[in-house]
């Protein structure tokens, strides 16, 4: 967990390189897990949010094709764990970052970009509609929702 901890730093720090060095060195610990034990929603759920920051860090990196299948994984992990567990706010967060990512992965398609910022908008508000968005979530409910009327208007 410690290097996904730091990888978040880095990320937070702006440091973009050493957060997706650092989250890659996390990935095979955490693989190593959830593999031991698959049945660990806890385990499954921050190797998907580390395959989404990975998979992002390299799409922003130019490494398209290896960041979008990052972004895949990170959804086969996540969307399983967001659909049976429908209280779980951490889970439907990650949902709703991961969507973000897949439309900044698409940004030269803006049909298919608009597409996941909108499934990433859902996500935000169904969040919102519990009264479940911290205030840092709110900012990001607000710079997707800014990407939706930027996609549309044009």
């Amino acid at each position: 967990y410690t290097h996904a901890s730091m990888g978040a730093f880095y990320e937070w720090s702006g440091d973009t390189k050493a957060a997706l060095e650092t989250y890659s060195r996390a990935l095979p610990i955490l693989e190593s897990l959830v593999a031991a034990d698959p049945r660990n929603a806890d385990a499954r759920l921050l190797l998907a949010e580390t395959c989404n920051s990975v998979g992002y860090g390299q799409v922003i990196a130019g490494v398209a094709a290896a960041g979008l299948a990052n972004l895949e994984r990170a959804r086969a992990l996540l969307e399983p764990i967001a659909v049976s567990d429908a209280a779980n706010v951490r889970a439907a967060l990650a949902l709703a970052r991961l969507y973000e990512s897949f439309g900044a992965a698409h940004a030269g398609n803006r049909a298919e970009a608009l597409r996941w910022y909108r499934k990433s908008e859902a996500a935000y508000l169904g969040l919102r509609s519990r009264d479940a968005l911290d205030p840092q979530a709110a900012g990001e409910l607000e710079a997707v929702a800014a990407k939706v009327a930027a996609a549309t208007a044009n």
